[in-house]
């Protein structure tokens, strides 16, 4: 589905407006599931297990996605059409970023699968596998690779 101002205004400011904060929500999702695994290492550190560890990766992504996507509803608001229209065609035509969700969704599921046999939350595995495949886009991106290292 790409962006059109063909159809009703209305409903197209309301498709494009859940276009935005749909991926405003997956980033905030991405947030949590990079952030989530370090803030259980430092909670839990050495009673951490398995269960434990994925649950309160789930919980933190959780509450990542929820904030993320009111922050994003907020920045929207008042929805004008034609930014909302805006940001919908440079997301759906910004090809680092679909490389990211490629890589982040690819992760995950090798996740689920290479994790299936640990107890513990799905989206648990799910996210620390998205965590892993933005790290490999990161690793592998010729973005990240032609910019000098200033640490």
């Amino acid at each position: 589905a790409t962006t059109t101002t063909e159809t009703n205004p209305e409903e197209q400011l309301a498709l494009n407006t859940s276009k935005v904060l749909g991926h405003v929500a997956l980033k905030g999702w991405q947030t949590g599931a990079i952030l989530g695994p370090v803030a259980a290492l430092i909670r839990y550190r050495s009673r951490l297990t398995a269960p434990l560890f994925l649950g309160y990766t789930t919980k933190f992504a959780a509450i990542t996605t929820v904030l993320c996507t009111l922050a994003g509803a907020a920045r929207l608001y008042p929805y004008d059409p034609i930014a909302v229209y805006d940001r919908v065609f440079r997301l759906e035509h910004n090809a680092g970023q679909i490389r990211t969700d490629m890589f982040a969704t690819a992760g995950g599921m090798i996740a689920l699968v290479a994790l299936f046999r640990v107890r513990g939350s799905l989206l648990g595995k799910f996210a620390l596998g998205n965590a892993a495949g933005i790290a490999a886009h990161v690793a592998t991106s010729e973005e990240f690779r032609k910019s000098p290292n200033k640490i």
